[in-house]
């Protein structure tokens, strides 16, 4: 038994297990391999010579005793003798199981609920897809244009026949144009519409000024909910 300061070394007391200072925390990248995985370590360094800070990521192959990492799990490793010629890490923890798909399924069932909700209480809820904006493939400097913006509202809900008074729903758009290609009438118009409606259409007024290709973005709104973008295109020419 040897002393060194206060700690005993040697000596028949049960060791905590505990995680090394030299731990690391990284995505594991491939499973295929039996009791190991590859672990993906990202460190963020300045640049000696342009001083940005830039992302490097290194590669380390884990011991993984019960199999239980896959791909895509967050995992924290610590380094330990040779196991192999190539592994001296081993996988202390596993952080965060299937961050991507545990995400997703839980958009899923959010949208799920915001969908029964919706068909018990008789409110509409709009995807991105029940909107559909309308741009001439081809308009002229000087002379206005229409950009109509149809809303096809609750697409797959209906209100109870027993509820008299249909839900409304407020639907907005807010479009985004150069001022040196268009004058614009409004950026930003709202309606309102009901789920016994089966069509309703924003309309903006444009007006080209210059020829040549333009671009235009719309954001589409329900209430205060952001819906999506989109982008459309156009070719003005001379009068």
């Amino acid at each position: 038994m040897v002393k060194y300061g206060n700690k005993i070394q040697g000596s028949n007391h049960k060791k905590e297990h505990r995680v090394p200072a030299n731990a690391l925390t990284g995505t594991v990248i491939s499973d295929k391999m039996d009791k190991t995985v590859v672990v993906a370590v990202e460190n963020r360094v300045r640049h000696p010579k342009y001083g940005k800070t830039v992302v490097r990521t290194k590669k380390y192959k884990a011991h993984d005793e019960e199999n239980a990492c896959q791909a895509g799990d967050i995992v924290r490793i610590y380094e330990t003798r040779p196991l192999s010629r190539t592994k001296c890490w081993v996988v202390a923890s596993i952080i965060d199981k299937q961050q991507s798909r545990d995400k997703s399924q839980s958009r899923d069932k959010s949208q799920s609920r915001v969908q029964k909700n919706a068909s018990e209480s008789g409110e509409g809820s709009l995807m991105q897809s029940d909107i559909k904006a309308l741009l001439p493939e081809n308009v002229h400097v000087g002379q206005p244009f229409p950009l109509e913006v149809h809303v096809i509202p609750v697409t797959g809900y209906d209100a109870p026949p027993e509820k008299s008074n249909p839900k409304k729903i407020k639907i907005g758009a807010h479009i985004y144009v150069s001022r040196h290609d268009f004058d614009l009438d409004q950026n930003l118009k709202t309606i309102e519409i009901s789920t016994d409606n089966q069509q309703n259409t924003i309309t903006f007024n444009l007006t080209p000024k210059k020829t040549g290709s333009k671009s235009i973005e719309i954001d589409f709104f329900q209430d205060s909910r952001y819906l999506g973008c989109t982008k459309l295109f156009t070719k003005a020419l001379k009068e």
